[in-house]
């Protein structure tokens, strides 16, 4: 595989993240996400929840070109500008800003999201693991506190790769986890898996920003 120049490698960049700056259903729709809960009268304790927010196929669009930051084997990986800023001919200041973007991005992804999965049922019980749960009833609350946390790093993993992408191994734990018996995506999943999206495309538009001075000063 041809390795693109440095500069190359930061204009790629920055085309990329304008492809994502293009999808405008999709970015108008990240202001108008809602999370809805109806209580389900016949069984005590569950809640119905429906989620308003981007549809489908601007979610996969997205994701098209996010897995270009994500995947190790593209010049333009978070993973490998850290490399191109380690060696690039730039000032300090830029440097310290790119990674503390990617610091922030990092710590972000390895936290626990709000979701938990209890392991005390064949198909698991997706709760919300904040405030919101003080709401639920007694058998949703021992879910919760015998449960599972997924981490935003891994939610990402699982819808970038296990459902856009269709990785078999994935795929089935994707399954497993975020499927109904009717074959719809979990909303709570899917809403938590839109806010990851949101916050990973907000450090990708901030590093575009940072390498369009540096191209700038490159090309003086």
């Amino acid at each position: 595989m041809n390795h693109l120049e440095p500069l190359e490698t930061l204009k790629y960049f920055n085309e990329k993240a304008d492809t994502l700056n293009k999808y405008k259903r999709f970015m108008e729709s990240l202001h108008e996400i809602k999370l809805g809960f109806t209580q389900s009268p016949e069984k005590s304790g569950r809640y119905q929840i429906t989620v308003e927010g981007p549809d489908y196929e601007s979610l996969a669009a997205c994701v098209l070109t996010i897995r270009f930051f994500m995947q190790d084997n593209e010049d333009v990986s978070f993973r490998k500008m850290k490399a191109l800023y380690d060696n690039l001919a730039t000032s300090q200041e830029n440097k310290k800003k790119f990674n503390q973007i990617r610091n922030e991005l990092n710590k972000y992804l390895d936290s626990d999201s709000p979701l938990v999965i209890s392991a005390q049922n064949t198909n698991p019980e997706r709760i919300l693991a904040s405030n919101i749960n003080e709401i639920f009833t007694q058998p949703l609350n021992d879910a919760f506190a015998s449960g599972n946390k997924l981490t935003n790093r891994k939610i990402l993993d699982l819808f970038v790769y296990g459902h856009f992408s269709h990785g078999k191994n994935k795929r089935e734990e994707f399954n497993r986890l975020f499927l109904s018996n009717s074959a719809a995506i979990d909303s709570v999943a899917l809403f938590i898996f839109t806010g990851i999206l949101i916050e990973y495309m907000r450090c990708v538009f901030a590093v575009a920003e940072i390498n369009q001075d540096v191209i700038s000063e490159m090309e003086g």
